[in-house]
């Protein structure tokens, strides 16, 4: 083997084999088959991720970067949650709470004996209050019918009925007087 030549020929077919062929220098070759290794799905995936970034970036194509998917988890533990249920808190308040103790470095328990947060809760409370009082927003007027004695008393003061159902209602008490 000391009159080999190191020329290696290398020659890969379709059943993941490759064929490793060597001359010598009495011109004789030597064949060796080696089994190739396989690729895995996830290395193939991997390599021809690798390869399409390449190919782009020598495009000079520009990828969005995909935003991370933030996971909306309740971070309210079960102390604090008795804490806001005995506290009395109204359910659409837990937001204002939890984000002041976030922002003052506080368990919910210690936020809600802060004073700041106390007089916030407070006021909302009395807004909510009057809302429920006033009834503003849901109030809903009826169409109020008006008299035959009402409609001749405007008649005489010169105020005629427009629609026709309070004419014909004038017109009936007129006739009944």
């Amino acid at each position: 083997m000391e009159n080999e030549q190191n020329e290696v020929i290398i020659d890969s077919t379709e059943n993941n084999e490759v064929v490793l062929e060597e001359k010598t220098e009495e011109g004789k070759t030597d064949t060796v088959e080696v089994a190739k290794p396989v690729e895995t799905d996830e290395a193939k995936h991997s390599r021809l991720k690798r390869q399409l970034d390449q190919h782009e970036k020598k495009m000079g194509i520009v990828k969005p970067q995909a935003k991370p998917v933030v996971e909306q988890r309740s971070d309210t533990s079960v102390l604090d949650a008795m804490a806001l249920l005995k506290a009395n808190i109204q359910e659409e308040d837990f937001e204002d709470v939890n984000k002041f103790a976030k922002g003052m470095g506080l368990t919910i328990a210690q936020a809600l004996k802060n004073v700041g947060l106390k007089a916030i809760l407070a006021d909302k409370e009395e807004t909510r209050t009057t809302a429920n009082v006033s009834n503003v927003n849901n109030v809903k007027r009826g169409v109020q019918k008006v008299s035959g004695e009402t409609l001749l008393a405007r008649a005489k003061k010169g105020d005629m009925p427009e629609s026709d159902d309070d004419i014909r209602a004038l017109v009936k008490a007129s006739m009944k007087k």
